[in-house]
């Protein structure tokens, strides 16, 4: 029986230690995603930076090629063309500030909701600290109480077995052995008492707290774009067709440009789209251990009740052995009164037999008439 019990309990550490095992990754996986959202964070920042740069110098090429136009009045089909293709450009940089806007706003919410989720999860740290500390005190309180209880149980099984033998011992032969008879109740008792004070035996587990590990933000290094200030530098010519040359390749680059912010605009909706998903992955992640945590405290309530059952158990078993040792001490009673009444009716035969026609009467009987 002890064999048994032993397996359950190593059952039940198992399964504590594989839960709280879970819980650990779980938390540690948390952090890890955290952390590399912050990382993408840092790197949106830094690509919004490098846009905001490109549409400043565009912006100032723009301002460059209208002087050059108030300059240089043959060429206004050219300028105009330039300053429609500028008006795009500013419009793209409206659309980029807009963006930048709500990519803002969006990190903030972000930056918000990752403090949250940080203290969020720091709690729980600390509740899972908590709960590990009463989940060993709670176990060594079992451990002791279950050791106890068990050799109380198995001791009063012997006894009630051994108060049984001796009730029929007693009833059998009641008018026999009374030192053997006393000297049994005597080491009844101290068996009873011996069993009361039982044996204490304390199990102390320790357990290992854990730390977050600090999140290192690489540096994200931008660079410049050459060809905007290379575009930055141009001097105009007197020939015409050198100048034509140089807006048209101006042109080229402008377009190409703007292929470019358009692209980074779209990787920067793409970032954030992602970064949305993985958030919504956190939430999800943390209401799975909400639901883990509220299954331990269920888990633990049931252990509580299934010990208070097992201590209800045991008392009306105390209460059982109580009434027992009552039964056991009237019978004891009984007995000494019967063997009084046995002793004046010895008494009382032995006076009657002294008389003549009694004493004739017990010798047809067969009795030697002295006290038979």
């Amino acid at each position: 029986m002890n064999n048994i019990h032993s397996l359950y309990l190593s059952s039940e550490n198992n399964q504590s230690t594989a839960n709280r095992s879970r819980l650990q990754n779980n938390l540690k996986s948390a952090a890890i995603n955290l952390r590399q959202a912050k990382e993408e964070l840092v790197k949106a920042q830094e690509t919004l930076k490098a846009a905001e740069l490109k549409a400043s110098d565009a912006f100032a090429v723009s301002r460059y090629l209208e002087s050059e136009n108030n300059r240089k009045a043959p060429f206004e089909h050219q300028l105009k063309y330039v300053k429609e293709e500028c008006e795009k450009l500013k419009s793209e940089k409206v659309a980029l500030e807009r963006t930048k806007c709500s990519l803002a706003m969006s990190i903030t919410e972000k930056n918000a909701i990752i403090s949250q989720k940080d203290i969020s999860i720091q709690a729980l740290e600390a509740q899972i600290r908590k709960q590990k500390s009463e989940i060993a005190q709670h176990q060594s309180a079992i451990n002791s109480k279950e050791s106890i209880h068990q050799h109380a149980l198995n001791r009063q099984a012997c006894l009630y077995r051994n108060s049984l033998n001796i009730q029929d011992d007693l009833y059998q032969e009641i008018l026999k052995d009374k030192e053997d008879k006393i000297a049994l109740l005597q080491s009844f008792g101290n068996d009873y008492m011996n069993t009361l004070t039982g044996c204490n035996e304390c199990i102390t587990q320790n357990w290992k707290e854990y730390k977050n590990m600090r999140s290192h933000t690489p540096m994200v290094h931008s660079r410049s774009d050459t060809n905007l200030q290379a575009l930055g530098n141009l001097h105009f010519k007197q020939d015409n067709k050198e100048v034509i040359q140089v807006l048209e390749s101006a042109n080229r680059q402008f377009l190409s440009d703007i292929r470019v912010y358009k692209n980074m605009a779209n990787d920067s909706r793409m970032l954030a789209a992602k970064e949305v998903i993985k958030l919504e992955e956190l939430n999800k992640k943390y209401e799975r251990l909400q639901r883990e945590l509220l299954d331990t405290k269920r888990r633990e309530e049931e252990e509580r009740a299934r010990v208070q059952r097992r201590d209800n158990s045991i008392r009306t078993k105390e209460r059982e052995l109580m009434l027992l040792k009552e039964k056991n001490t009237t019978l004891n009673n009984q007995r000494i009164n019967d063997q009084q009444d046995i002793v004046t009716l010895r008494r009382e035969i032995q006076k009657l037999t002294k008389k003549p026609a009694i004493a004739k009467f017990f010798g047809y009987l067969g009795f030697s008439g002295r006290g038979q």
